[in-house]
């Protein structure tokens, strides 16, 4: 179960009943109701307009094969990036959620995505140190830029 809460006085807002467990949310830029959350192999898009205190499932995508681990709203909400072990990055059009790109092979186990402030770029971190920024969604699989830190998870909190 996911509560989501006023953040001033903490008044329960929306409960979301999700399994198994969820390893990333994300809220919408654009539209405060639209929230999403992955779990393992999932990922489920909220409206948070509660029908009683239960928000809606309105979109699921399954079949994330090795799993999901991070997600990441584009700043002007137009974009979703999902990563995880795959070595892969999805990356949904929010209108129509249609998959516009995915960006593959040599990215290793993904677990931090940050968009650049005009969305153009994409950088992805992953739990051997490298964080690598690629074109999104013009040139996905084209590496803009690369680096490797000798120990530790890569944060992509760059942009």
């Amino acid at each position: 179960m996911i509560s989501v809460r006023e953040t001033a006085c903490g008044t329960l807002q929306a409960a979301l009943s999700h399994e198994p467990s969820v390893v990333g949310v994300a809220f919408s830029p654009l539209d405060e109701n639209l929230f999403v959350s992955i779990s393992s192999h999932t990922m489920t898009v909220w409206d948070l307009r509660p029908i009683g205190t239960m928000a809606r499932a309105i979109r699921t995508v399954s079949g994330f094969p090795e799993g999901c681990s991070c997600v990441e709203f584009s700043p002007d909400g137009k974009m979703l990036a999902v990563g995880g072990s795959n070595d892969n990055i999805t990356v949904w059009e929010t209108d129509t959620w249609n998959r516009i790109a995915t960006v593959a092979g040599k990215l290793g186990e993904i677990h931090s995505l940050r968009f650049s402030p005009d969305a153009k770029l994409i950088a992805s971190g992953d739990i051997g140190g490298k964080l690598q920024v690629r074109e999104i969604p013009s040139n996905p699989n084209a590496l803009v830029g690369q680096s490797t830190y000798a120990r530790g998870w890569a944060s992509t909190r760059i942009f």
